[in-house]
């Protein structure tokens, strides 16, 4: 009981520090710092993850590096990123392929992540802080409701109450945030969705966490989980629409 205790401390104080960290990027705008520190710990994830080889984590980190540059160049080069990245998570979802393209459909999302910088720092920001708010609210109340588990088998703490109750809030703040009700109806579900899928790729690995770099929080990773699906519509919607 006492280490629950400690845990749950250490969480909510990480979780804080994150926030205000977010907070301060937003209000006085150091949102490319922001973004290399986020990019930097992502890499680090994939690399202590041991998802790539060697030579194909080199090989990965120059796309990518490559990547972000005809971004910032021309942002038409992202309707090719965007096609990639389905692919390869589409691809990932195999047992026997997602040592490669769930590594490569991370770089690709953080690709997508710095064309809605450069683009609209607002969504950027709105993305982290639905994330943060969908995964603090089903943590306190699947931990409050408890009840049956929704996915035992891949992740075995998220339960329906929670993941109701995060569905919920996301939605009704989307709304709020003048997103329509069909859009904000599918990125809600999509939290749920990346979160499940991050869980996933942990249970194949064997791991608890990609790192340990943010304490009780795991790794960088651990924390873009609910993003991954949701940056991806987005993207798509800004690029389509």
């Amino acid at each position: 009981m006492k280490e629950n205790l400690v845990f749950n401390y250490n969480r909510l104080l990480v979780g804080l520090i994150l926030l205000i960290v977010t907070f301060c990027s937003y209000i006085y705008k150091f949102d490319i710092f922001f973004f290399s520190i986020i990019s930097f710990f992502i890499i680090l994830d994939v690399y202590y993850s041991k998802l790539l080889k060697k030579y194909f984590f080199i090989l990965a980190l120059l796309f990518f590096i490559t990547s972000c540059f005809l971004i910032k160049i021309n942002s038409e080069f992202l309707i090719y990123f965007n096609f990639f990245i389905v692919i390869s998570f589409i691809l990932s979802l195999n047992k026997n392929l997602y040592f490669i393209f769930f590594p490569l459909s991370i770089l690709f999302f953080n690709v997508c992540f710095l064309y809605l910088l450069l683009n609209d720092r607002n969504i950027f920001y709105i993305i982290i802080l639905i994330s943060f708010i969908n995964d603090t609210s089903a943590y306190l109340f699947g931990n409050l409701l408890k009840g049956p588990l929704i996915a035992p088998k891949v992740s075995p703490k998220k339960t329906w109450s929670g993941t109701l109750t995060s569905f919920l809030i996301s939605f009704l703040l989307l709304i709020y945030l003048d997103f329509n009700i069909f859009l904000s109806f599918i990125l809600s579900i999509s939290l749920f969705l990346g979160d499940l899928y991050f869980s996933q790729i942990k249970r194949r690995l064997k791991i608890k966490d990609f790192s340990n770099f943010l304490g009780s929080h795991g790794g960088i990773l651990d924390r873009l989980d609910s993003m991954f699906i949701f940056t991806i519509i987005i993207c798509s919607y800004k690029l389509y629409t």
